[in-house]
């Protein structure tokens, strides 16, 4: 059951990224973002944050309900970004490195 939900959150999440889209015909000046006001790029990615020190558990445990590999990479000197493609949407998770 909590594969089906999780699938079902992701569905709906793109589903709300291509509905915030659609704002772009009706803002002015919108720029490279569809929506500024919210924060939401035009790229098809979808940044989740889990609220936890490390949320590569959390993002592998996705990525495998629906078949996806997990890609981890260094995003900057402060932050790894694992990731997975679902639909055509990147989902990710950064988690902060630690500091000496």
């Amino acid at each position: 059951m909590k594969k089906e939900l999780v699938i079902a959150w992701m569905d709906k999440l793109i589903e709300e990224w291509y509905q915030m889209r659609m704002l772009r015909t009706l803002c002015d000046g919108g720029g490279q973002e569809y929506a500024s006001y919210i924060g939401l790029s035009s790229d098809m990615e979808i940044h989740l944050d889990f609220g936890r020190e490390s949320d590569k558990e959390e993002i592998t445990n996705m990525a495998f309900y629906v078949g996806a590999e997990i890609v981890e990479d260094d995003r900057d000197d402060r932050f790894t970004c694992f990731s997975f493609m679902y639909r055509g949407f990147k989902f990710f998770a950064l988690d902060r490195k630690e500091t000496e």
